[in-house]
This record gives C-alpha cells, sequence and structure tokens, in this order.
C-alpha cells in the first residue's frame, strides 16, 4: 500500500466516523425534542386542568357531600392543587432548559410550542424562554399561596375558590399558559387518525363534516387526557394528583354532550339514522360520566390507602377511555360502516378478545358453582378451590381492579367454611356474585359492536 491510498483511506475512515457521529448526535436530539414536546402537552394539559379543578361542578361529590359543600374541609383538594402547581412549575423549567441542544436544529423553548401545535415558532427563542420563565415563576408563587392555606387547620369553600380566581387570573396573564393551551387543542387536530379525517372530509353537508370532525377532535383530546393517567398506572406513580386531570375530562366531556345536543343533531337535512347514532353516543357518554364522577371517583381526594387509590383510578380511567374509543368507533362507523377499530386504536382487538375470553371463562366457572351448589359435597369443593384460583392467576386479569378483591374474599370464604349450610351460602352468594359480574362484562362495549357474538 502506497502513502496515497493510505491516506484516501484515513480519509475515507474518518469522513465515516463523523457521519456515525453526526447520525447518532441527530438520533439523540430528534429523542430529546420528543420529550420536551411531551412535557409541553403534559403541562399544557395541567394549566388547562388547574382551571377546571377550582369549578365544584366538576367534582366527584356524592350528594351528600354536595348538600353539606359549605361546610367542607377543602384541605385535602388544596393538597392535590398544590402537587399539580409544582409538577407544572417543574415541566416549564424543564422546557426551559431543554433549550440548550439548539445545534441539531431543535429551537428550544420557541421550538417545543411551534412542534406541538404543527405552526411556525412564535418568536425568538430568547422570548420564547423569558416568557416560560415567568410563566415558572407564577406558578411557584401559587403553589407558594397553597402552602399557606394548608399551615390553617382547615381551608374553607370561600378560601379554595379564591385560591382558585388567583390561579386563573395568573394563568390568563402569561403568554405562556395561553400558548400552550392552545397549543394541547392544535397538537390533537393535527394529529387526528388519517382515517377519522378522510372520513370528515368526506361526509355531506360540508357543515356536518365539520361538526363530526370537532367532536372527533374533543374525544382525541379527552384520550390524551387519559393517557397521562395511564402512564402513572403503568407506572405505579402516585395518583390522587391525577384528579385534577379527571375534572379537565368531566368539563370537555360535558361540554362535547353540550355541542352535540345544541348543534349536531338540531342539523337539518341529516338522516335519522345518523341523528340517533350522535344521540345515542351522547347519552352513552352522559352514563359513563355519571358513574365515574357520582360513583367511582367520589372520595378520592381524602382517600390514603395505595390500593384503594389505585383502583378507582383503574375503574375510571377503564371506564371513560372504552366509552371514548368506543363511541369514536361508533361515530365513525355511522358514514363508513367497513371502518375496523383496530385501525384508530392499538390494543382494541386485544380487549375483545380479552373480554371474549373473560366471558368463557366466567361462564364455565359459574357453572362448576352451580354443581358444587347442587352435589352438596364436600369433595367436590377442592377441584372448585383449584378452578377458582386457576381463575384467579389468569383470566381474573382481565376484569377491573376493585373486583379482585370481592373474588379473593369468596375463596377465603370458601376455604373457612364449616358445614354445610355456611358452605351452601357462600356458594349461592359466589353464584350470584359472578351471574352479575358475567352479565356486566356482557355488556362491555367491544361485546356489544361483536357481530360474532350475535
Amino acid at each position: 500500500m502506497n502513502l496515497e491510498s493510505g491516506i484516501n483511506i484515513a480519509e475515507q475512515l474518518l469522513q465515516d466516523e463523523l457521519g456515525a457521529a453526526a447520525r447518532s448526535t441527530a438520533a439523540d436530539h430528534t429523542q430529546n425534542s420528543a420529550q420536551a414536546v411531551h412535557r409541553a402537552f403534559t403541562l399544557g394539559a395541567i394549566l388547562r386542568a388547574l382551571c377546571s379543578y377550582f369549578r365544584i361542578n366538576n367534582h366527584p361529590f356524592s350528594d351528600i357531600e354536595l348538600a353539606e359543600i359549605m361546610a367542607r374541609d377543602f384541605s385535602w383538594e388544596t393538597r392535590l392543587a398544590r402537587e399539580a402547581l409544582l409538577r407544572a412549575s417543574q415541566l416549564t423549567y424543564s422546557l426551559v432548559k431543554s433549550a440548550g441542544f439548539e445545534p441539531a436544529g431543535f429551537t428550544g423553548s420557541a421550538g417545543v410550542l411551534s412542534e406541538l401545535s404543527g405552526k411556525s415558532a412564535p418568536g425568538p427563542n430568547a422570548e420564547a424562554d423569558r416568557t416560560l420563565t415567568r410563566l415558572g415563576e407564577a406558578l411557584s408563587d401559587l403553589k407558594i399561596m397553597s402552602e399557606v392555606l394548608l399551615d390553617a387547620p382547615a381551608v374553607s369553600l370561600q378560601a379554595f375558590m379564591m385560591l382558585g380566581k388567583s390561579v386563573e387570573r395568573e394563568l390568563d396573564r402569561a403568554p405562556a399558559a395561553q400558548e400552550l393551551r392552545r397549543a394541547i387543542a392544535s397538537s390533537v387536530a393535527a394529529n387526528l387518525q388519517a382515517p377519522l379525517l378522510a372520513l370528515t372530509e368526506r361526509v355531506r353537508p360540508d357543515s356536518l363534516g365539520a361538526d363530526l370532525r370537532h367532536v372527533l377532535v374533543m374525544m382525541a383530546q379527552l384520550l390524551a387526557c387519559l393517557r397521562l393517567v395511564e402512564s402513572d398506572l403503568n407506572r405505579d406513580q402516585p395518583l390522587k394528583w391525577t384528579l385534577p386531570i379527571f375534572t379537565l375530562i368531566n368539563e370537555d366531556a360535558r361540554s362535547l354532550l353540550g355541542f352535540i345536543e345544541s348543534r349536531v343533531l338540531r342539523t337539518e337535512g341529516v338522516s335519522q339514522s345518523v341523528l340517533e347514532r350522535f344521540d345515542s353516543t351522547s347519552y352513552a357518554i352522559g352514563m359513563e360520566l355519571r358513574k365515574v364522577f357520582r360513583h367511582e371517583l367520589v372520595g378520592l381526594a381524602t382517600l390514603r390507602h395505595a390500593p384503594s387509590i389505585y383502583g378507582k383510578v383503574e375503574r375510571a380511567h377503564g371506564l371513560l377511555r372504552n366509552c371514548f374509543q368506543q363511541s369514536t368507533v361508533s361515530l365513525a362507523q355511522a358514514f363508513d360502516p367497513a371502518l375496523d377499530g383496530t385501525r384508530l386504536f392499538e390494543g382494541f382487538q386485544t380487549r375483545l378478545d380479552q373480554s371474549r375470553k373473560l366471558c368463557h371463562d366466567l361462564d364455565a366457572l359459574l357453572q362448576n358453582v352451580r354443581r358444587a351448589e347442587t352435589d352438596r359435597d364436600r369433595k367436590s369443593i377442592a377441584p372448585l378451590v383449584d378452578q377458582l384460583n386457576a381463575f384467579r392467576e389468569g383470566s381474573m386479569r382481565f376484569l377491573m381492579y376493585r373486583d379482585w378483591e370481592a373474588y379473593e374474599r369468596f375463596i377465603e370464604e370458601i376455604m373457612a367454611a364449616r358445614g354445610a349450610v355456611a358452605l351452601d351460602h357462600v356458594l349461592h352468594r359466589l353464584s350470584t356474585y359472578l351471574e352479575t359480574l358475567l352479565g356486566q362484562v356482557k355488556m362491555r362495549a367491544a361485546l356489544a359492536a361483536d357481530t360474532t357474538n350475535t
């Protein structure tokens, strides 16, 4: 090898190494940019949630709690407001800090906002950083206000509402907060699934297509908020702080119902079948909202027992997610019956398969319990307990979390039963419980839409 060829090889190796390093750096910055956009979306959602959180009609209160609302101590709710303000403050300063990797084409705070909203950068990056810094300072001051309130023996409704007015006033004054809240809606609308977007462009009249697109975007925004809850569920993070996110979902969902009822259902020239689909969607969402906010989430703010908190949040999240996903698919199929829900939502078919298996296994278990109840023979109990344990290790994971404890308690009661009378009583209650549970599972929207079951 001569000197010239050796130099050429060295130059080529150097270029390859520099190219690999550049590609690696670009990939790192792309990942950092995506993480920053996610943080910006989360921050925008929390800022919107904070405004909804101080409106009492968004909270999951029982009738008794509402009747005694003036005498209620809002210390627990104030603690959760403080937690949300702290998270928002941390996210704000994190976005300011993210401006440190501009060389790869990422434009710091301004770039985050523009990428989130799908619009051009709102201005010089330094100015965007300053507005975010001012927002962070305002959030820190509001957090201190909440801590001052918590120094008192109790927090009255009036004090809680005054804190809410301060929060809303400061967020309205902060340009970064306004931009983040607007960017969320723009982001969701820009990322509406392609099949849904194409569908709305085909719908006639054009006004109905625009209304359908608005409804689908609102449901996509609700699902995006639920993914923030799902993230903490999956990572076993503290969950009580998600109450403000749920109050935002409650407010936005009721706004969606108002839009359907006041506008879509009054559109002239729309077929009766389409109007009925919108009407049934509105009814189903209203029923699930009442179930979640008048039952499932009631008492969440004051709970201390982690499994109970997890159960409430998991149940509420599952009910609302399934409701909004099924409503989206149902409305889309009103205009395109061939549209496949699995194209829209990852895991949609998986939940259908799980529900089918759960129905099959619950029915088999119910028949075994009834057989043991009829036999009145202690010898049949050992195989039944094995079957109950097998279900616990298998299909029980497809049930909602709150049903697990009741099921396990029945196993303990059967094991502890002494005498035929006590055993018969437990088996009869278990049979009734399984029959009710099977009926509830069969009512799941995934199975209701499953044509193979008809």
